[in-house]
């Protein structure tokens, strides 16, 4: 059991560095839509659009893909509606 509990560690950091990564470019979208005020903030077509680009590659299943992408979705609106409202920095 310790060798797969290894590589489920592994996996979670990968997982965590991933998430960083798209953070990260989650910030770098808000600047953009902060110095333009004509992007909107949210988009939900642009959400279905990842959730259904996801679903499609047949992976796992689809309510997994809905509910942590749904999390992750959410977190990053999170992330650009303070960086427009100047109450986080990147």
């Amino acid at each position: 059991m310790e060798p797969l509990r290894k590589q489920i560690n592994n996996i979670d950091e990968q997982l965590l560095n991933l998430l960083q990564q798209r953070f990260d470019l989650t910030k770098s979208i808000a600047e953009i839509k902060k110095n333009d005020k004509s992007i909107v903030l949210y988009d939900p077509d642009r959400e279905k659009e990842i959730i259904n680009n996801l679903k499609s590659k047949k992976i796992i299943e689809d309510i997994i893909i809905e509910k942590v992408w749904h999390e992750i979705l959410y977190l990053s609106k999170n992330i650009q509606k303070d960086i427009i409202n100047n109450k986080i920095t990147i």
